[in-house]
């Protein structure tokens, strides 16, 4: 029985296929764009990952996204899965990671609002240091979010922590929800460690801990394509829409 959409979203080369674009807009848009005013537009994620290089004695422009792009193309031969891309699959994560994207959006913007009720509104995030700069330089630095976040957290950690819990726990679902939650908690927290880390708030934490769970779902369900697409499409729907929710 041919593959459906559902389960061809999880397939390696249409991961692929669907964030090479994404990550070469971000590197190339890096490159252009470069320092300004002492504020670097490279995501926190993808900071972590060259700093974490640069102290192993690791340093390249390129090594980064390269180890992803690696990840992917080493996935795809070894499922040995045709190398045929389908339009209309290509055309489909689009459209489903705005609508994941837009779906985030509304939770968040409601998480916010309770929050604000109930204590004092949320400390300023990297978002709002980024909506003092250009539309082209925001995008870039939201598209390196989406990018680097979820490499780190869903393609890399998760599956890590999945396969020492599956060692321990004969339950594959429950096996999974631990997978999830670690990888959602280090989400959230590595937010406040490291080069670029924020002041610790309560509001931004919590966020982040949903959001983290939220990807690891689309991850485990949907594949690490829709994880980043839907990761991307929020951050710069949050700087369309200007709400209160953050990256």
């Amino acid at each position: 029985m041919p593959e459906k959409y559902w389960d061809k979203t999880k397939r390696p080369l249409p991961n692929l296929f669907f964030v090479l674009p994404l990550l070469i807009a971000y590197e190339v848009g890096v490159l252009l764009i470069g320092e300004t005013n002492g504020f670097s537009v490279r995501s926190a994620a993808d900071s972590w990952l060259r700093w974490t290089l640069a102290n192993i004695g690791i340093e390249s422009t390129w090594i980064v996204p390269g180890l992803i792009v690696a990840i992917l193309v080493g996935w795809q031969i070894y499922e040995k899965d045709p190398w045929v891309l389908e339009l209309p699959v290509f055309l489909g994560m689009i459209g489903e990671s705005i609508g994941l994207g837009a779906a985030l959006v509304l939770v968040g913007e409601l998480q916010y609002q309770l929050y604000v009720k109930m204590t004092a509104p949320p400390a300023a995030s990297i978002l709002d240091e980024l909506a003092l700069k250009p539309w082209f330089v925001q995008s870039v630095g939201y598209l390196g979010a989406g990018i680097y976040e979820e490499a780190i957290f869903r393609l890399m950690l998760l599956p890590a922590v999945l396969w020492i819990a599956s060692k321990v726990q004969p339950s594959p679902r429950f096996a999974t929800a631990i997978a999830i939650a670690v990888s959602s908690v280090a989400f959230a927290g590595a937010h406040y460690l490291g080069p670029g880390a924020e002041p610790f708030d309560g509001f931004t934490f919590s966020f982040r801990l949903v959001a983290g769970v939220f990807f690891s779902t689309i991850f485990v369900l949907r594949g690490f394509g829709l994880a980043v697409g839907a990761h991307a499409a929020y951050d710069i729907l949050v700087a369309v829409v200007g709400l209160h929710v953050l990256s």
